[in-house]
């Protein structure tokens, strides 16, 4: 949303001269902003599953079943896992 239409809005909104083009710009933004919302979870939902599947190889390779390892730490991890497996191929 473009401040110029924000200040119309607000401007129209406090004088109570709100009107149908004001409101069907704030339906757009609002199914915009729904859609971002939506987008958002799903990769929020994928990025979550990816973790748990990641924690649960750390868990299993390292016999650390009572913790979750640190983002940074299970990334290192899993980068040194695929330089053992490329020195193991070469």
């Amino acid at each position: 949303m473009t401040q110029e239409v924000r200040d119309r809005i607000k401007t129209n909104v406090a004088t109570g001269e709100a009107g149908e083009w004001d409101a069907a710009v704030l339906w757009q933004h609002m199914e915009a902003v729904e859609q971002e919302n939506a987008d958002l979870n799903s990769l929020f939902e994928l990025q979550w599953t990816r973790m748990a599947e990641a924690t649960k190889l750390w868990r299993e390779a390292t016999g650390r079943h009572d913790v979750s390892p640190d983002l940074g730490d299970l990334l290192k991890w899993l980068m040194d896992r695929i330089a053992e497996l490329e020195k193991a191929v070469a």
